[in-house]
């Protein structure tokens, strides 16, 4: 480890989620003293992380005056939105405000969670919108690292009951290879920056450990639940009547796709979880059983 890490705090935002939830286990398990920002003090996230050593705090990036007490005594940052909630237009804004309160609050290192090819002008509205978040934290003066993960491994926890049905139904086609990450390791790799100051300030580093076909992907969940899995090719139109910008982002990954390094993420991170690890650690077969 780099750094002397005893009593120092990271606040991590969306801490109740998959993402926060992540960072916020693994800078525990490092040593640091996490302050986890929820709207929602009584959940069972919240408790989870309670339980773990975690102290939860209220507040709201939609409201820069709530951040205040929360950002106190924080050596750093953690910073996630979520645009299905809030739209890319409220997910830019609660950017700019947690980046704005914490130079006020005098905090020292700020870590974001972008995305990959967020610099490409894709034309995705989820990606664009990090981009904006990107510049203006480039810009702001705070010491920096931003992490550009893939497509999320665990997206396919949402998709379970079809899946243990026996379909695999993503917005690709069937010879579109996807990179992926799982979010444990986004956990693990911002822990990493936080700790080594040294060698993460002022990097945007983009993430991913596998990179598979939907049919590949639907094998190799088969073989952890034990029964045939049929990849199917969600259509584009499907897709947008729940949500336009998920569309566009299909078509983005069918058209050009992110294209990070594999090879250089497993030199900084090598156990950096393939899809048949993730499979394997998630429980699939257990919950199939």
């Amino acid at each position: 480890m780099g750094m002397d890490i005893k009593g120092k705090i990271i606040l991590v935002t969306g801490a109740t989620g998959h993402q926060g939830g992540s960072v916020a286990r693994a800078l525990l398990a490092d040593g640091w003293k996490v302050r986890a920002l929820t709207r929602h003090l009584d959940s069972r996230a919240a408790n989870e992380l309670r339980s773990l050593g975690a102290e939860v705090a209220a507040g709201d990036m939609t409201e820069a005056l709530s951040l205040e007490e929360p950002l106190k005594g924080c050596y750093g940052v953690f910073s996630v939105q979520q645009p299905r909630t809030y739209g890319v237009i409220g997910e830019v804004n609660q950017g700019i405000t947690l980046i704005d309160a914490a130079k006020r609050a005098g905090v020292k290192r700020f870590v974001y969670n972008s995305v990959a090819s967020a610099d490409m002008n894709t034309g995705v509205p989820l990606f664009d919108s990090k981009a904006k978040i990107e510049e203006y934290l480039r810009n702001s003066g705070l010491d920096y690292t931003v992490i550009r993960p893939v497509f999320f491994m665990d997206n396919l926890i949402d998709m379970r009951d079809s899946i243990y049905d026996g379909r695999l139904r993503l917005g690709i086609e069937a010879d579109v290879p996807l990179q992926m990450i799982s979010v444990y390791d986004i956990g693990r790799f911002v822990a990493l920056a936080f700790s080594e100051p040294e060698n993460w300030i002022g990097r945007t580093i983009e993430i991913a450990g596998d990179e598979l076909t939907g049919p590949q992907m639907a094998e190799l969940l088969g073989k952890a639940i034990g029964r045939k899995v049929v990849f199917e090719a969600q259509s584009y139109d499907e897709i947008e009547r729940s949500s336009a910008d998920m569309a566009m982002m299909y078509e983005w990954f069918n058209l050009k796709g992110y294209s990070v390094d594999v090879k250089s993420v497993r030199k900084i991170m090598p156990d950096v979880e393939t899809f048949r690890d993730w499979t394997d650690r998630s429980g699939w077969h257990r919950a199939a059983a």
